[in-house]
């Protein structure tokens, strides 16, 4: 069983019990699963008081030129370069 806590803005906002059955079918739904380093590029902004979450590279260049105004690919951290 998994217990998960969900986050508002500022606070707790709530808890709900996950089964593993739960899990199980949301895993069986085609397209769905664990995501894994081989499988899931994540992409973080790393400038100062950002850290956005980006599944892609190409989707975090233009976060950076459009709320950062600039187009410099460092200051960035991921597990996976694909």
């Amino acid at each position: 069983m998994v217990r998960a806590l969900f986050f508002g803005s500022s606070s707790l906002t709530g808890t709900v019990t996950t089964t593993k059955a739960d899990i199980d079918a949301v895993a069986a739904i085609p397209g769905r699963g664990a995501a894994n380093p081989s499988t899931l590029g994540i992409f973080i902004c790393a400038l100062p008081g950002c850290n956005r979450l980006f599944q892609f590279r190409d989707t975090l260049m233009r976060h950076r030129k459009r709320d950062h105004g600039e187009e410099d690919g460092s200051n960035m951290i991921t597990w996976n370069g694909s």
